[in-house]
């Protein structure tokens, strides 16, 4: 009996990410730092942040990182990389107007249950 009911029990799916947005962009800001904008060995970075590369919260922290689209490559990829968008939002470039845009877009615009909250936001 006790096998069918773990049987029955699945992970949850979330259609958003579990973590706030500030967190994976800081992990997005440790890889941009890191690598100068390239792609990073993702045993590197961990390495550098002095984690677990395969502990639970480093894989969450890349799987929230790429469900806001800040970085391509997962927690079994060899490597990380900042994506077009997440390069807007990491780096100091970009006038602050523009970097915010990219920012909520990442944020907000571009998870379906949040957009759906907050509908369009104009900047």
């Amino acid at each position: 009996m006790e096998h069918a009911a773990a049987e029955k029990r699945k992970r949850a799916q979330r259609p958003f990410p579990a973590t706030p947005f500030e967190e994976a962009l800081a992990f997005a800001r440790t890889i941009y730092a890191f690598g100068s904008g390239q792609p990073v060995r993702r045993l590197s970075v961990f390495d550098h942040l002095g984690k677990s590369p395969e502990s639970g919260p480093s894989r969450q922290l890349i799987v929230n990182a790429n469900k806001y689209g800040l970085i391509e490559g997962g927690y079994q990829a060899d490597h990380l990389k900042i994506t077009a968008d997440g390069l807007k939002a990491v780096d100091t470039d970009p006038a602050p107007r523009e970097q915010a845009k990219a920012r909520v877009k990442l944020a907000i615009e571009d998870i379906a249950p949040f957009a759906g909250l907050y509908g369009p936001l104009r900047l």
